[in-house]
């Protein structure tokens, strides 16, 4: 009779895992962060893949930002410390990397765009970075982003560089604004009462630009879902407002 008990139970554990898997629970699908290597606050957003990023869905990394404007004592505004903290919060709290994804275009972060020139750019093509299946085992891929010169370098170890550029995500006319251009946009930037602060602002240019920036992994599901993993805070920093220093 025992004996009995016994096989019934492994007969209904196999049953339980056959069903399971014929959900695909056991399919459920985690990302891990990108390693932040930013070195240059302001300039250069640099971020390193994530070797445990390997199931077959991967396909790399999306960038999210936000402009804040800052005063030019190069502080961090209080708005800015306010989100930082909320979105670590979360983080720390394991509420999903889907509510800091929602908590983050609630606050106007968006995507950062790029393209294959300056001219040409497409802020809805997912992801950022690509990564490239038989890449995704291999150490020391970075991401470098040049905020002033717009380009993007890909590094793979033993491989030559891919070069592509970003902007921001703000659309004028029949080009995007690049982050050496502080025209004040409502898409990107943190909402302001007004525009006629001199402290801010002048011509609705923002006099001193506060960036915040994170990185997710990014995969596309079976069923056209985007999942992402928990972001890594690249950078939070004024940028400067001379041209000439922020393309060095």
């Amino acid at each position: 009779m025992k004996q009995a008990r016994t096989i019934a139970l492994v007969v209904l554990a196999l049953g339980a895992a056959l069903l399971l898997g014929a959900c695909g629970l056991e399919t459920y699908l985690y990302l891990e962060a990108p390693g932040n290597y930013t070195t240059s606050p302001g300039t250069t957003l640099i971020f390193q893949h994530n070797t445990d990023n390997t199931n077959v869905n991967f396909l790399g990394y999306e960038v999210y930002y936000r402009l804040y404007p800052g005063k030019s004592d190069g502080s961090v505004p209080e708005q800015a410390k306010t989100d930082i903290a909320i979105i670590a919060g979360k983080i720390s709290a394991a509420t999903g990397a889907d509510q800091v994804i929602s908590t983050l275009t609630d606050k106007s972060f968006t995507k950062m765009s790029k393209g294959s020139s300056p001219s040409i750019l497409t802020p809805g093509n997912p992801p950022f970075t690509s990564i490239a299946s038989a890449d995704t085992a291999k150490t020391g891929i970075q991401t470098f982003i040049e905020l002033g010169s717009g380009q993007v370098t890909y590094k793979v170890p033993s491989s030559a560089d891919e070069i592509w550029y970003c902007a921001r995500s703000v659309n004028i006319g029949s080009s995007y604004l690049n982050f050496s251009d502080f025209t004040y946009s409502s898409q990107d930037c943190y909402p302001s009462s007004t525009l006629d602060d001199t402290d801010y602002f002048s011509s609705g240019r923002m006099l001193h630009p506060y960036l915040v920036a994170y990185a997710f992994a990014y995969a596309l599901e079976p069923d056209f879902t985007a999942t992402y993993s928990y972001p890594t805070l690249l950078n939070y920093s004024g940028l400067p407002t001379d041209i000439s220093d922020i393309a060095n």
